[in-house]
Formats: structure tokens, sequence, C-alpha cells
């Protein structure tokens, strides 16, 4: 797979109204009627987001069709779909588990222009690129914000009652999986690189505020009627080229407090989610912790294992301006299959159908 033509990087993030939040995925449903799988994206990182990027005025935002594959291959991917705006890898963590849980290639966002009824009942995103659990995130990226999130989803279960009437409504609802997918920015944007929480926390506090923050949410979500929740932890950020560069390492190695950060993270919400599984599996609720910490971290430390050669630089470039605006500047690598990062920030297509591959195994028996 070749990579885009020099000078075709372009801005990753996708800001949209469908932030980084729960992620429906695949539903089976009983009769012949229903006999069609459900999926849902959303978040706040741009591995779920996407949605016209005119919505919100973001540098967290893709404005052409381009990522960490050839511009022709995403063009001629999207060409059915109305994509005017895409994610450099916005499909690469959302649309593989879609297509492989037998779902669809791509999700539509919700506030697409070109929404079709019919995707109401097979999957539609919610993510916005740059959101997170804690709302002084979003307010920093000038992005929505989880709470907003959870009232697009009200305006979805309302056009669903409309079209199929409130009983198959409740039973889609119910039935579908959905992922949450946020952290990364809160952990990141919020705490190490604009510090504003960092005046008010130390590590651990901040680490249980939103703790905190994402188990509100993900109560709120289950009260909505969402059943079968898939929790997804945050990666190794210490180990993101930008971040890489930003810990000042002489030899590149992956930035300590990051990864400390993501880890006490991951551990206390792999708790709580525990703790709440629990409480809710009386009412049919299936509520999983998916952790792509380790099977990122996997494909960093046993490159040769899966076909990289370059895990410390990103296609794109390697600081945090090659995940923003001024990766439009920047030309691609000529091979993006020998690396794990795009850009500063995300993965590659092939990381993440890799890492796709491995959280669909050790996880989705606990939501089925």
């Amino acid at each position: 797979m070749k990579s885009p033509a020099a000078g075709s990087c372009r801005s990753p993030i996708e800001r949209c109204r469908s932030g980084r939040v729960p992620v429906f995925n695949s539903c089976r449903a009983a009769d012949a009627t229903r006999n069609h799988r459900i999926m849902h994206a959303s978040g706040g990182v741009t591995a779920a987001a996407r949605a016209p990027a005119r919505l919100l005025p973001s540098t967290s935002r893709a404005r052409y069709k381009t990522g960490a594959m050839s511009r022709q291959q995403l063009q001629k991917r999207l060409a059915n779909n109305g994509v005017s705006d895409y994610l450099s890898w916005g499909p690469f963590l959302v649309a593989p588990a879609a297509s492989k849980l037998g779902v669809k290639e791509l999700l539509p966002p919700f506030l697409g222009d070109d929404l079709e009824l019919k995707d109401l009942l097979t999957g539609v995103a919610f993510a916005c690129g740059g959101s997170g659990y804690d709302l002084l995130t979003s307010k920093l990226a000038t992005t929505l914000s989880s709470t907003d999130q959870l009232d697009i989803f009200r305006d979805y279960k309302e056009k669903l009652r409309a079209l199929v009437g409130e009983e198959e409504m409740t039973r889609v609802i119910s039935k579908a999986v959905y992922f949450t997918v946020m952290g990364e920015n809160d952990i990141l944007n919020n705490y190490f690189i604009v510090p504003l929480r960092r005046h008010e926390y130390d590590l651990p506090s901040y680490v249980d505020f939103l703790v905190s923050s994402t188990i509100n949410f993900t109560k709120t979500l289950n009260d909505m009627g969402a059943k079968r929740i898939g929790f997804v932890g945050v990666p190794p950020l210490g180990c993101c080229p930008s971040q890489i560069t930003l810990g000042g390492s002489p030899s590149r190695q992956c930035e300590p407090l990051r990864n400390q950060a993501s880890r006490l993270f991951n551990s206390r919400i792999s708790q709580e989610i525990e703790i709440l599984n629990a409480e809710r599996s009386a009412s049919g609720s299936k509520i999983a912790y998916f952790d792509i910490y380790y099977n990122l971290l996997d494909l960093i430390q046993n490159p040769a294992l899966y076909g990289f050669k370059d895990v410390k630089e990103g296609c794109c470039g390697s600081t945090v301006l090659n995940a923003a605006v001024f990766i439009a500047y920047h030309s691609a690598c000529p091979n993006v299959i020998d690396y794990i990062f795009w850009d500063g920030f995300h993965p590659t297509e092939k990381a993440y159908n890799i890492v796709v591959d491995k959280l669909i195994q050790q996880n989705m028996k606990y939501l089925m």
C-alpha cells in the first residue's frame, strides 16, 4: 500500500457533532424482519470521530479525504457515501469493528445532511474529535461535550421512534452494542499540553475526577436504554510520536509520565466498570472494559512481529502540530505500512486493524 502523494497529508482530527462518546456496535436481532446488525459510534478522539467538519469552527477536524491509505483508495471507498470531510483514521477503529462484526463498511454521522433513515437501523456515528469526559476538554477544543453527545443520542432515539414505533425503538436500543471511546483528550490536551487541570489536581486526583465523570456518563447512557456497552480504555499515550517529542528523550523513548497516567486511568476505570456491570447485570445490562493500552503497546514493543519498521515517528510528522492544522503542509512518508503512527498522535489503518482484531477476539463475548 502506498501512502498519499507528497503534500497530501491533511489534518486527521475531525471535529464533529458526533464526539467520542459511546460507540454503538453490532447486534443481531431474532426474527427475519429484524435480522440486522446495529452499530453506533460516539466518542472524543479521532479514532471514532466523523461528521461534517463545517459544523464546528475547530482545528480538530479534517477537511480532506485523506488518511493512512492512498487518496485514490479512500475516495473509492467513500465514493457512494457522500463524505466531504474525513478524519485520517476515523474509519480505522470504528469501521474495522463494524465490518468484522457484519454491520457495515462505514458509519455515517448522525448529524450529516445526507443521513438516510435506513442508517438509523444499522448504525450511525455520534463521535466528535477533541471531546472528552471532562466538560472542560470540549470547551478547550471548541467541540461538542460528552453531555452534548448524550443529547444527540436522545435525538437519535426520537427519530428512531418516529420511524419504527416505541416498541421496536426500545428493542433496537437495547439490543445494539455501544462503545465509549474517550479519555485521551482529557489526559493529554487538558492535563499535560494545556495544563489547566494540572493547576487544580495532582495526577491521581485528576484521574479520580475523570473516572467519576466517566462512570456518570456510562450510567446515563445505560439509563437511556443502552444495555451492551463496551468501554475502550486509553492507549499508551506516552508512546505517541508527539508526546515522545514533548518528553524530550534523546533516544525517543516513550514518555513515562503520560504512560503512567494512561495506566492509572485504565486501572481505575476497569475496576469501576466491573463494579457497574455487577450492579446492572440484573436488568440485562452487559458492560465490559476493552484494553487498548497493552494491545497497542504490543505492536510498539514488537514491531517486526507485525510487519512494522518505524514505531517512534509518524508518517506525516511527529509533533503536536503534525496532528493538527499544519499537517496539511507535511509530505507523507513513502510507505505507510511500515509505520504504526500516521501522524504525531493517530495510528495507521494497519495498526488499528490489528488492534481491533485483538479487541474483538478478547472482549466481544462479554457483550453478546
